[in-house]
């Protein structure tokens, strides 16, 4: 009897003693595709289902949080990121406890890690962002020593590559503190390898569209040359994508965006206005918001319709002042004064001002000085890429009272023109006057064209030039989008001299 009750005994510590499991199943990939689909409640049921059958399996966690990461991304509400704060710890100690051995094991400490990173970032707290990332950072890079073809993983320090190549110069010395290595262009190739990997279906069939998204962001912002944007093209253009593109919100957003920084409205708006939306989703409002930005880009009366809809049902903080600004804009082409005063009023109360665009907005309140209508024009139909309609409107417009912030902006608006339909060398000579005459306002006009004149030196293998101009960006004392130009400034640099 004794040794009955002893073989029960060692049975029960060796069952409380074994490590769980760490695998991602089919159902799991599967889970994780619905996922990166936004369809979180179909993606909760396959998880429970999966772990139903092998209880042991602790790959749900992970998944979970993943949801609850993307959820405070795109919600932006208070609820998602207690919820996400509370789970993650509980979820860190189910896998802590897995099996040592699997890929799986670091590289979802990894991710976790990071998108807390990430969600810190949004929130402001950099600190606890560089706390997670660093252990986020460390953990990539000792999973890749011991499993270096575990390509999951290459795309995970192909973001952080990225990331830490982008930081700027005021937060320069970061990486050499923590011991972080990493440029953008190495970042690109890793994501490029994956997404160039026809093979890479068998066994991770969601880390195509992950790299997707990812490369779809980096390559208009940060990676500017031509050759990169071909590349990417020439992904997007795909039968994959293309079937792909038809249920997965989250893409559309990726690619609208590209195209729509492309200088490619019409097939932004095609692709917004042809998403899915039935209740399987998650809401996702900012897709009102881009389609309100596309329609008013091309003049469209009903822009208005999208972001009054955005303002409606989005319950976050960002882009409501920029919706009022659009809303007040679509007003003023409509010389209707009155309903401009009002909306540019609401920007003062509502929203937040942490994104550029929403700082935009309020820089034009304190101003107290409407916008030159055909110069508004202008930017709209250039930021769509009608380049025609644009360069017709500045042709018939009177110059001669134009303040000297306006002569800057005439003078940009050409130039960007020139630049976008490959008159290189009318470009350079637009922009060095835009410079000269703007770099003593608070205006973007002066820094985005020393930018641009960088990315043109760039292109044209005139590095030392590039780097100049990248360099002088950075001198340059403006308020308007000053992050993410001196960003763009900072990874030219980065590319340039590393």
């Amino acid at each position: 009897m004794k040794k009955v009750f002893l073989i029960i005994f060692l049975c029960i510590v060796m069952s409380h003693g074994q490590a769980s499991d760490l695998v991602l199943t089919q159902g799991y990939c599967n889970a994780y595709m619905e996922i990166l689909r936004l369809r979180f409640d179909n993606a909760i049921l396959i998880i429970d289902k999966e772990k139903h059958s092998n209880p042991s399996n602790v790959s749900y966690a992970y998944l979970l949080n993943y949801i609850d990461f993307l959820k405070v991304l795109i919600s932006e509400e208070d609820q998602n990121f207690n919820t996400f704060f509370k789970s993650k710890p509980y979820r860190e100690k189910l896998i802590l406890a897995a099996d040592h051995s699997s890929p799986w094991y670091l590289y979802s400490q990894a991710q976790m890690n990071l998108q807390s990173g990430i969600i810190f970032v949004k929130m402001g707290d950099y600190l606890k962002a560089v706390i997670d990332i660093k252990k986020a950072y460390q953990q990539f890079v000792e999973n890749d020593k011991l499993f270096p073809d575990f390509k999951p993983n290459k795309a995970g320090l192909g973001l952080l590559h990225i990331i830490i190549g982008s930081i700027p110069d005021s937060f320069k010395w970061i990486p050499g503190l923590l011991k972080m290595e990493g440029n953008i262009n190495q970042g690109l190739k890793e994501l490029h390898s994956i997404l160039s990997n026809n093979k890479m279906d068998e066994s991770f069939p969601y880390l195509f569209n992950e790299c997707l998204f990812i490369t779809s962001f980096v390559t208009y912002n940060l990676a500017v040359n031509e050759s990169n944007t071909l590349i990417f093209l020439n992904i997007i253009k795909g039968e994959r994508v293309e079937s792909e593109l038809k249920r997965n919100p989250l893409l559309i957003y990726a690619i609208a965006s590209f195209y729509a920084h492309k200088g490619l409205n019409d097939n932004a708006l095609s692709l917004l206005s042809n998403r899915p939306s039935d209740l399987s989703y998650y809401n996702f409002h900012y897709l009102d918001y881009l389609t309100g930005v596309a329609k008013l880009n091309k003049l469209d009366k009903d822009a208005r319709t999208y972001f009054l809809r955005y303002i409606a049902n989005f319950k976050g903080k960002n882009f409501i002042k920029a919706a009022y600004q659009r809303i007040a804009w679509s007003y003023l082409l409509e010389n209707n004064y009155l309903e401009y005063r009002k909306n540019l009023a609401r920007i003062v109360l509502f929203g937040a001002e942490d994104m550029e665009s929403d700082k935009e907005a309020v820089a034009e309140v304190r101003k107290n000085k409407i916008p030159h209508t055909e110069l508004l024009k202008a930017r709209l139909l250039f930021d769509g890429g009608y380049y025609n309609r644009a360069t017709q409107i500045l042709q018939s417009t009177k110059t001669e009272a134009f303040t000297l912030q306006e002569i800057a902006e005439y003078s940009y608006r050409q130039a960007r023109i020139q630049h976008k339909s490959g008159n290189l060398s009318k470009a350079k000579e637009l922009y060095h006057k835009t410079y000269i005459k703007g770099r003593n306002q608070p205006e973007y006009y002066a820094a985005n064209s020393l930018l641009n004149l960088g990315n043109i030196y760039e292109q044209e293998g005139s590095l030392k030039q590039a780097v100049l101009c990248y360099k002088e960006c950075l001198q340059l004392d403006f308020s308007e989008y000053r992050r993410s130009i001196q960003l763009k400034a900072k990874a030219g640099i980065n590319r340039l001299t590393r």
